[in-house]
């Protein structure tokens, strides 16, 4: 996990996935938002916010061994490791950053909104995001660097983060909104066929939805409620809500650990 506070204490600090005691705490500067391994798990990448740039931690060592510079104002936020790259959701530079992690190059594709997260098929040909301040849900072809677009329906409220289903069929977004009014508080999960390209169901989740991942075998979905201090588990076939899960104040992002080991 990283620490999202600006001050000289951030750090990213390791977590025993099984008992949760804290293994180590590594210093960094830039306002860390989020952090992501690659498949194998040798290397985890942070984003900071301030520094306008990605940072690789050897998990072995839990040292720092490259920083990749995106552009003035990025302001990179989420991120994902598909195909031997780092792709990036860069919320001040209204982009999808893409670095290469064989040779540290970077591609920026703009979306022209602000992209909160960002998914990526797993040989890293396809990227998505989702632009809160529009309430739209974006598609990048990395070869061509084609943007398309889908408006989400009128029920949304500003999209936050999106992730890319087991097989690539669906992508699934979290409404968030604004945190601050009420009016403008989003409250669902959306699902996208991917293929079709359209939204093809809705559900009610916990207010101020924000993170969202599913189960290796797509059978379940699990979504944040940030003002509800609680995560909502559906079930996709249905999208019926199985469970709630209080899980104390203000969840962010989530993550997925099962027998085979951690989702990305």
């Amino acid at each position: 996990m990283s620490g999202y506070a600006g001050r000289d204490d951030e750090q990213v600090i390791v977590l025993d996935a099984t008992t949760l005691a804290v293994l180590a705490r590594i210093p960094l500067r830039g306002l860390l938002a989020h952090v992501v391994f690659d498949a194998v798990g040798r290397f985890a990448y942070v984003t900071a916010s301030n520094a306008d740039t990605v940072i690789e931690i050897d998990a072995a060592t839990r040292q720092e061994s490259r920083r990749f510079r995106l552009g003035v104002r990025a302001a990179p936020h989420g991120a994902r490791v598909c195909g031997g790259r780092v792709f990036v959701a860069n919320s001040g530079g209204r982009s999808v950053a893409a670095i290469d992690l064989a040779t540290g190059a970077v591609e920026e594709v703009r979306v022209d909104g602000v992209p909160i997260q960002v998914a990526c098929t797993p040989d890293g040909a396809t990227a998505f995001t989702a632009l809160q301040d529009q309430r739209v849900v974006v598609r990048v072809d990395m070869a061509s660097r084609a943007v398309t677009r889908l408006a989400l329906p009128d029920t949304a409220r500003g999209p936050a983060q999106v992730y890319l289903g087991p097989g690539g069929s669906r992508l699934w977004v979290a409404d968030q909104g604004s945190l601050t009014s009420s009016a403008r508080t989003g409250n669902r999960l959306y699902e996208v066929d991917v293929a079709g390209w359209r939204v093809l169901r809705s559900a009610e989740v916990g207010l101020g939805a924000h993170g969202v991942v599913a189960s290796r075998d797509g059978a379940r979905v699990y979504v944040t409620g940030s003002l509800e201090n609680n995560v909502a588990v559906l079930d996709t076939a249905t999208l019926s809500q199985l469970a709630t899960v209080a899980v104390g104040r203000g969840p962010n992002g989530i993550s997925l650990r099962d027998a085979l080991g951690g989702a990305p």
